[in-house]
């Protein structure tokens, strides 16, 4: 598949069903549930989401979630933008997407408000988390 095309954008509810299909291209049998995929992309009740996606023709290609948390340092309050759940198609891995997630992210995290940023990253997006 090509790259050219690609568009990113904030996560709206209508893609939650292109998300979930996404989930099963990544994860195929072992894919989580329709439940446990969407409560990731709503978020907290009334916490701000910063979540971004890539569309290839349409199609939900890679989605990376942020929430916004509060963190209690004794008396001091900071707001974290908490990456998590980041999905990327089999066939567009390689391609920066990935990256450019992050960065749309890192933005959206700045733009609500937040302190600092935190990600727990797996062994497939450790380098990319060092890159960015």
């Amino acid at each position: 598949m090509n790259s050219a095309g690609i568009t990113f954008r904030p996560v709206e509810h209508t893609d939650y069903s292109g998300i979930v299909a996404l989930g099963v291209e990544c994860y195929g049998s072992n894919a989580p549930t329709r439940e446990q995929l969407l409560h990731g992309y709503l978020g907290l009740h009334n916490a701000p989401v910063g979540s971004w996606l890539a569309c290839w023709n349409s199609q939900v290609i890679a989605v990376q979630h942020m929430i916004v948390h509060s963190f209690h340092f004794g008396r001091t309050v900071l707001l974290g933008g908490v990456f998590t759940g980041a999905l990327v198609h089999p066939s567009f891995r390689g391609r920066g997407i990935f990256s450019s997630l992050i960065e749309k992210v890192v933005e959206s995290s700045w733009e609500l408000g937040c302190d600092f940023v935190l990600t727990m990253p797996n062994d497939m997006s450790f380098g990319a988390f060092m890159k960015n």
